[in-house]
């Protein structure tokens, strides 16, 4: 979710997070926060006791990865409000 939804739920921003998902608005758009370090490691401690629990079985591994990988290359600064193929563009206003 947090690289889905643009914009604020709320207006006392006048307008200035709009175009910006909620990863992008963390921190002020700094990089390499604390918060975001914790945020971008959650989701490989997931990974690994999702792999654990589903008893290492290949399909629901790769299953598994592909979805880490979508979410970590989501987080990475060089993607830092870039949108492909106009996702994410619209205002949810």
């Amino acid at each position: 979710m947090f690289h889905g939804i643009i914009g604020t739920p709320f207006d006392v921003n006048q307008g200035e997070f709009n175009g910006l998902t909620t990863w992008e608005q963390l921190e002020s758009e700094e990089q390499f926060t604390p918060t975001k370090k914790f945020l971008f490691v959650l989701p490989i401690l997931l990974f690994l006791v999702s792999t654990h629990y589903c008893n290492y079985d290949v399909p629901t591994f790769f299953l598994n990865l592909a979805a880490l990988l979508v979410i970590l290359i989501a987080k990475l600064p060089a993607l830092h409000r870039v949108r492909f193929f106009g996702i994410n563009l619209r205002d949810m206003n």
